[in-house]
């Protein structure tokens, strides 16, 4: 199986016009369109990682791929995390500037309804024919917060490679679109990786990461929890340099004057919640240690602030806390 997929991918670089021998040349070919050419070259990349399936553009909600990451077991193949990509190029591209829109009404229903992670992929089709990854975490800010005003999201990102430190907020809004900046890739990959086993496992565990964060997401939304994950900062093609940010939002968001201890205690629990699995999830067990001894003292049962009833029973339970 495994030398069937290497096969198909070494086939599918052909097929798209790719010679390994000679620098890596694009054919000219007027048989293939450009975007054809992206989806090609992105199919090489993800077989060599996954199962991957095009979608029929007669089909097409909104995604080209829809793939399930692989694990070897001595000489079987298994399948662990789904996850979607859509794949842009460089027609598409201005400078280090890729803007995407994203404005049928389908296709965002199913960005919020969809029950896998979903990215998207950038293939540099004129230079070096790599494929760039991008991860989309910021749109559940708009599903913790419910707002269903939008008719389009657009999201700019970075080509080139390096540090990225994201928000989890839109940067900007107008009255129907909200504008994201998805920073730089967070994983990419070249035509010499596909024959490096070792890099290619590499990849493969990074991209198993942020799948994780966006399965996360997915299930506080089912689950209707106000809470979201992002990819807050990172170095391209590094696992190490992951961080992850955790947002825990109130209902409440407004300052009180409070006095009690306890009461203060009570009143920015969601916040403390929030920080300690920030720290957790990116292994500062100290400082996640000190946190919790202050939030297992949170109140378990009803219990009203200045007019405000909290209870965190719930949180601490589908956190671990208790």
């Amino acid at each position: 199986m495994k030398n069937l997929l290497k096969i198909l991918a070494l086939w599918l670089v052909k097929i798209a016009g790719i010679d390994l021998s000679n620098s890596i040349n694009l054919m000219a070919s007027n048989n293939l369109r450009k975007g054809d050419r992206a989806e090609y070259l992105t199919q090489a990349y993800l077989t060599s990682i996954s199962f991957s399936n095009p979608t029929y553009r007669q089909e097409d909600y909104g995604i080209d791929f829809t793939c399930t990451l692989i694990e070897k077991d001595g000489t079987a193949l298994y399948p662990t995390d789904v996850f979607a990509v859509q794949v842009k190029s460089n027609k598409d591209s201005n400078d280090q500037k890729i803007v995407f829109k994203k404005t049928k009404k389908q296709h965002l229903k199913w960005l919020f309804n969809s029950q896998i992670p979903y990215f998207l992929a950038w293939v540099d089709e004129e230079n070096t024919k790599a494929m760039y990854l991008y991860s989309i975490s910021q749109i559940w800010y708009l599903e913790v917060l419910k707002n269903r005003k939008y008719k389009a999201l657009e999201f700019e990102y970075d080509t080139t490679k390096g540090t990225s430190i994201n928000g989890f907020e839109p940067y900007s809004h107008t009255n129907d679109t909200y504008y994201f900046k998805v920073g730089k890739p967070f994983l990419t990959f070249e035509f010499d990786d596909l024959k490096d086993g070792k890099k290619l496992e590499e990849k493969k565990k990074i991209l198993a990461k942020v799948i994780k964060i966006e399965k996360e997401n997915i299930m506080f939304r089912n689950l209707k929890l106000p809470i979201m994950r992002w990819l807050h900062k990172y170095v391209t093609d590094n696992a190490d340099s992951f961080e992850f940010g955790w947002a825990h939002f109130s209902d409440e968001a407004k300052f009180l004057p409070i006095n009690k201890s306890q009461d203060i205690l009570t009143h920015i629990g969601h916040m403390l919640i929030a920080l300690a699995q920030s720290y957790k999830l990116n292994n500062k067990n100290e400082e996640y240690h000190k946190l919790k001894e202050f939030i297992v003292k949170l109140p378990q049962k009803n219990t009203e602030v200045d007019g405000i009833s909290y209870n965190y029973k719930s949180f601490l339970e589908t956190m671990g806390f208790i």
